[in-house]
């Protein structure tokens, strides 16, 4: 009889476990979303989308078990090590002594830096090497990565080619190469300086899990090409020069997506024709700047879409845009062409496209698209303190930073470091939570139930960083 009973103990135990295997927990103790369950915090309509989705499908990214992706959440060094080999499938390898002196062999991080750390960077010390698996993974790292994965380290390429950017100076000299070698070959770009004809690298920014992933995606991704009949005389040869538009051939085996386009109050409303059901996969909403035919994958897109009967979508001068040429974010009072691109299993199919000029946010003053100083405000709920401050329009808008500081009665990133990085200017409230670790500031890193803390945000723009008001709180017990 007590045999029996472990047996029916032992058996509805393991049925237990199966029944939760349908969740994988990670080092960070989150729980992987189902493929098939779609985030709450990413659609189609993400400019992350695609490669976001290929990352989770391949098991190289997960969701969390409230159902979201996070893609504005920054990634550290370690974490972008793991995604790095998993994405180019690298052996992993268990070194016999570990390189660097702040990572022990058994962490769960070391097989994977040991494996990657030919592709990313390192601090020596004369106690030496570290690699600061804690630290964000920042811009100028991802430049180094990159490059080494697509082999271009042997490119000979002029610096002179920083020399474009406000901010090449901060560019860690032994990198300044790696990051020239990317902007030459278009992998990675920076971002243009409101009233200035320079751009702005940003190359400490963080890393967050969705630009991360559309550029670890971006070297492994498959393109469909198509073979000619006589084998190419040499390896030159053999790259085709894209055609110009009027030397396309118009004959396709789907329709063409018929677009039209009007201005309503602040937003462009664009409408196109449905795509056939035979092989469809999504529609690309298309902006070009300079050319009049754009289409994809060529010009970049803005919007992914997967409902075939979806045929319109608004846009205004808030949507962040995927490649092409005016620096991912439209300017009110511009004029682009737009487009869209059905995507079928055998062919992609451009639209036409419609000329228009992209109106001011009916919400917006011309103050708001100034550099503004936040004005920080803040509640109390369910024992947790929530802060609040309002948006900014600034075209070179970067982040907010939640900043915190022990005894500086006015704190400000980056001198007190932060425990929030907030890519999404729309996003203009955050809870605190005393179980994250702050990075940097004078109260060793987590905060204490019961004492009080100088609260404040400061808005990060390309040229400046301004600092709100601070709020002298005491954490709730």
């Amino acid at each position: 009889m007590r045999e029996s009973k472990k047996a029916i103990v032992l058996l509805t135990i393991i049925m237990l476990i199966l029944q939760s295997s349908i969740f994988v927990y990670t080092e960070e103790n989150t729980a992987e979303t189902k493929i098939t369950q779609a985030f709450s915090d990413v659609d189609s309509s993400n400019w992350a989308y695609e490669a976001i989705s290929w990352m989770v499908d391949q098991k190289i990214l997960a969701g969390y078990n409230d159902g979201t992706f996070k893609p504005a959440k920054t990634i550290s060094r370690a974490e972008f090590a793991k995604i790095m080999v998993l994405t180019l499938d690298l052996p992993l390898k268990n070194a016999a002594e570990p390189t660097f002196v702040d990572i022990s062999k058994d962490s769960w991080e070391y097989e994977y830096v040991e494996t990657a750390k030919y592709y990313l960077t390192g601090f020596r010390t004369s106690k030496g090497d570290y690699f600061k698996s804690n630290n964000e993974a920042v811009r100028e790292d991802m430049a180094v990565a990159l490059v080494k994965a697509l082999k271009l380290t042997g490119e000979i390429v002029d610096e002179k080619v920083l020399n474009a950017f406000n901010d090449s100076s901060s560019i860690s000299p032994a990198l300044k190469k790696y990051v020239a070698i990317a902007l030459k070959n278009g992998i990675m770009k920076g971002n243009p300086v409101e009233n200035s004809d320079q751009k702005a690298f940003r190359p400490l920014n963080p890393l967050t899990r969705a630009e991360a992933a559309v550029l670890l995606y971006n070297i492994v991704k498959e393109k469909k090409i198509t073979y000619d009949d006589s084998e190419p005389d040499d390896e030159n040869n053999s790259k085709q020069q894209e055609p110009e538009m009027s030397q396309i051939e118009t004959v396709t085996a789907h329709k063409k997506p018929v677009v039209t386009g009007k201005v309503d109050g602040s937003r462009i409303m664009l409408s196109w024709t449905p795509a056939d059901s035979n092989g469809f996969t999504y529609y690309k909403v298309v902006v070009s700047k300079s050319n009049p035919y754009p289409r994809y994958p060529q010009d970049g897109y803005m919007f992914v879409i997967s409902d075939r009967n979806k045929t319109s979508q608004s846009i205004d001068v808030s949507n962040g845009y995927n490649g092409g040429d005016f620096g991912g974010k439209l300017a009110a009072g511009q004029k682009y062409y737009f487009s869209v691109t059905s995507i079928y299993s055998d062919e992609k199919v451009a639209g036409n496209a419609v000329y228009l000029t992209v109106p001011k946010k009916e919400t917006e003053t011309y103050k708001e698209y100034s550099h503004i100083k936040p004005i920080v405000k803040s509640s109390v709920a369910n024992g947790k303190i929530t802060l609040k401050w309002q948006p900014t329009y600034a075209s070179d808008f970067s982040y907010y930073k939640v900043v915190i500081s022990k005894s500086n009665s006015a704190p400000k990133y980056p001198e007190d470091g932060y425990m929030a990085y907030i890519t999404d200017k729309d996003c203009t409230s955050y809870t605190i939570d005393v179980s994250k670790e702050y990075s940097g500031g004078d109260f060793g890193g987590y905060l204490e139930p019961g004492k009080k803390y100088y609260f404040s945000v400061t808005n990060v723009y390309g040229s400046e960083k301004i600092a709100g008001n601070a709020l002298y709180l005491e954490v709730p017990r």
